[in-house]
């Protein structure tokens, strides 16, 4: 029997790390980071941290994108 550790979208936050985010898509963390640099996935900063919302995640994976809601990775 296989399980598989990737997280269900039902069992996700309404805000996911980009750790996460990875683990769900099966990619690698600098993938999604770079897709949210690219602003294909809008992200916001808590602080350090970059979280994805639920909804963008939901856009994301519809192909229905906002990139006015994307943040500066670089902090500015």
């Amino acid at each position: 029997m296989t399980t598989s550790s990737a997280p269900k979208l039902e069992d996700l936050p309404d805000v996911i790390p980009v750790k996460t985010v990875a683990a769900f898509l099966g990619c690698a963390e600098n993938t999604c980071y770079a897709a949210i640099r690219a602003g294909a996935l809008p992200a916001v900063r808590l602080g350090r941290r970059l979280l994805v919302p639920k909804a963008s995640l939901m856009r994301f994976l519809h192909g229905t994108t906002h990139t006015e809601s994307t943040i500066d990775t670089q902090g500015r």
